[in-house]
């Protein structure tokens, strides 16, 4: 099926379809007919169980998505031409499972608990270990905690072979895994954003590096 924000064409649905899911750990809700009004009513809808966790919808402003209670979708990456009506993930939260890990989301498959998931905003589902090895990078055996992420392999390979990387490519060359000392300490920040419908609360959580931005964490309550 074809998604996609009010201005495409998405693909047809029965006359009795109001909305189609698209399950997974992040849920994609396509609306038959994406009124402004349909799209708010769906957030509200959802928001009220609690297994949702936070809420996407296209931009309303720099922050906001355009259905109360939801978060803009561009905040997450998530403004394509592809992009569903209404997207959330499940709610997590810090409980301890079975073997002592820390993290846990509502889920809908048949899995037992204590399996992994793949696709949430909870920081545990984020995190992620990356291996360098090479005389391209030299200090064996270090580890670095600057925040970075998969679409930073390929500039940093680019930049290794002395290569220019187009402008639309994302992501940036991982400097403090290499002999660039003068460029390794890029200033970190760190943004949060909220939205709030009701007893529904959400905070989306960004830290920037340099010129490229990672999602943190993204919680909700209520």
């Amino acid at each position: 099926m074809q998604g996609r924000r009010t201005s495409a064409r998405r693909a047809r649905t029965a006359a009795e379809v109001d909305v189609v899911v698209v399950p997974g750990q992040v849920g994609a809700l396509y609306l038959a007919e994406p009124t402004d009004e349909q799209i708010a009513r769906l957030v509200a809808t959802i928001s009220e169980h609690p297994w949702c966790g936070p809420v996407f919808t296209r931009a309303g402003n720099e922050i906001d998505g355009m259905a109360p209670g939801s978060l803009g979708n561009h905040l997450v990456f998530a403004d394509h031409a592809r992009a569903p009506d209404v997207s959330f993930s499940f709610r997590a939260d810090d409980g301890v499972d079975p073997f002592g890990l820390i993290g846990g989301t509502f889920y809908d498959n048949d899995r037992r608990t204590g399996l992994g998931v793949h696709g949430g905003l909870h920081p545990k589902e984020l995190a992620a270990l990356g291996i360098v090895a090479g005389s391209a990078f030299p200090a064996a055996g270090s580890v670095s905690t600057a925040p970075s992420g998969i679409c930073d392999f390929a500039p940093t390979i680019l930049h290794l072979l002395e290569i220019g990387r187009p402008n639309t490519m994302n992501g940036r060359v991982l400097h403090e895994l290499l002999w660039d000392p003068d460029r390794a300490n890029a200033a970190i920040r760190h943004e949060s954003f909220e939205a709030k419908l009701g007893r529904f609360r959400q905070v989306l959580r960004r830290v920037q590096v340099g010129d490229a931005t990672y999602v943190e964490s993204g919680t909700a309550e209520g």
